[in-house]
């Protein structure tokens, strides 16, 4: 019988959703550059062909060989995460960049990934669940997510604890378990609220508040969304985010840019390919041949869905604002990269996926 080629085995239409999504986005940072001066969508365009190549290699690489190192990978993560803490660079009141000069990387974007291969495993590698695995569990959530607070950068440290909750509910844990947890996270939250910074407990006082004077950001990006109408008023020439009134327009509030941009129609053509790339993902794990790709493309589908409905929430004021990009949309070089480095996993388990034709 003759053997198909892999190339052609691949999922192209997620190769498909994934361009679409990053010329959206850098298009719309070309229109953001003609007010700053900065070259930001061609610095997007350099990051996503970069991503793309590590997407296309890991495609190729069996992710069971991943999954053999993703111990070594948690390692690296601390690592990394423990250098920010020492060396990184503050910028906009947090401390989360490590700053090579000629590029700003942020480690906790990549570690994401890192962090969900370990979980995968780890929880792919246990049937029933006693409370030695779970305080494991526990240990694997908590280092990363303080360091990550510590930055700070509450944002990101809500992605993988929201990547953590649907992975356990997903591999049935007792129920004793999650009441002790649910337990914990009552009492942490009060006291994390006290370790907040200023600006980020403004953030959730313009939430409860819409007409306090800290909700001017959220209503800059109501007023941007509004003024796009149906068909928006073209890409750079949007009034808020060109005469600077929409705050971080390439990132925190790319979604209200967007919309003033493309309007409705283009609001809701982003937000289907965003999903469209998620049912792919969990298309994919449907389609695992084994548990741990099967709870990787879950958490790649978690992640995708957790970022998009925070972002998008956030900018209509539906949410509190917390910084978290739109992910493969908004402005970031490592986050870009992150991004098409776990789909590229997910490409890998697609490609070996059951009843696989060319092995």
């Amino acid at each position: 019988m003759k053997q198909t080629h892999p190339l052609w085995t691949i999922n192209w239409l997620i190769i498909f959703v994934t361009l679409i999504l990053l010329s959206f986005g850098s298009s719309i940072l070309f229109g953001f550059a003609q007010n700053n001066g900065q070259s930001l969508g061609w610095n997007q365009i350099v990051f996503s062909a970069i991503g793309l190549t590590l997407m296309f290699t890991m495609t190729f690489v069996d992710y069971r060989s991943v999954r053999s190192v993703a111990w070594w990978l948690y390692l690296l993560s601390i690592i990394l995460l423990a250098l920010v803490i020492i060396w990184g660079d503050k910028s906009y009141g947090a401390q989360r960049w490590i700053d090579f000069s000629f590029i700003k990387f942020q480690p906790s974007e990549l570690v994401k990934i890192f962090y969900l291969v370990l979980l995968a495993r780890f929880l792919s590698e246990r049937e029933n669940f006693s409370l030695k695995h779970f305080i494991y569990l526990i240990f694997i959530l908590s280092m990363p997510v303080a360091m990550i607070v510590a930055q700070p950068d509450i944002g990101t440290a809500m992605v993988y604890v929201a990547i953590f909750f649907i992975l356990l509910i997903y591999s049935k844990i007792p129920t004793s378990y999650w009441l002790v947890l649910l337990l914990a996270l009552a009492v942490a939250m009060p006291i994390a609220y006290t370790k907040l910074k200023p600006y980020q407990k403004e953030r959730i006082t313009s939430f409860l508040n819409i007409d306090a004077s800290v909700s001017y950001n959220v209503n800059q990006s109501k007023i941007a969304i509004g003024s796009g109408g149906l068909f928006g008023r073209g890409i750079g020439q949007g009034t808020q985010s060109q005469l600077q009134f929409l705050p971080v327009a390439y990132s925190d509030f790319i979604f209200a840019g967007i919309a003033e941009a493309t309007g409705f129609i283009g609001s809701i053509f982003l937000i289907i390919t965003i999903v469209a790339l998620i049912l792919l993902c969990l298309k994919t794990a449907l389609l695992a041949d084994d548990k741990f790709g099967e709870l990787f493309c879950l958490g790649m589908a978690t992640l995708f869905s957790f970022q998009m409905f925070v972002n998008i929430g956030g900018n209509l004021g539906l949410l509190p604002v917390t910084g978290i990009p739109l992910p493969l949309v908004s402005f970031g070089g490592t986050g870009i990269i992150s991004y098409l480095l776990g789909l590229g996993v997910v490409q890998s388990i697609y490609l070996r996926k059951k009843s696989l034709s060319f092995q």
